[in-house]
């Protein structure tokens, strides 16, 4: 995926996870759905292979608190902002990046 911008989005998710899923397997064969990865390793924003991607005055919301960091962003080049953090008191982390070398710097809002 290449080139991929969010501007003036207020996003709230259900956040409520205990626990910190591994990341997801490759996808085989066809068109990946958001039904089959799961549980994702993000409480919001999980970005895998991307090739350019913007966050610009971008909120988020967790309606309940998570053991998962806010973001995972792996394999991604040119990353510029970031949502900013859940504006829920018991949130983690912002960002996970253990599974695969990312390529780009991330400055954490």
């Amino acid at each position: 995926m290449q080139n991929i911008s969010f501007e003036n989005v207020d996003f709230e998710f259900p956040g409520g996870s205990g626990t910190v899923p591994m990341a997801p397997a490759e996808p085989g064969n066809g068109y990946p759905e958001c039904n089959m990865f799961g549980a994702l390793a993000a409480s919001a924003y999980y970005f895998r292979h991307v090739d350019g991607l913007s966050f610009t005055n971008c909120h988020t919301t967790l309606s309940a608190a998570d053991a998962r960091p806010q973001n995972a962003f792996v394999d991604v080049t040119r990353l510029s902002g970031a949502p900013q953090r859940p504006r829920m008191e018991k949130s983690v982390g912002t960002f996970l990046i253990d599974y695969m070398p990312v390529t780009s710097s991330i400055a954490t809002p």
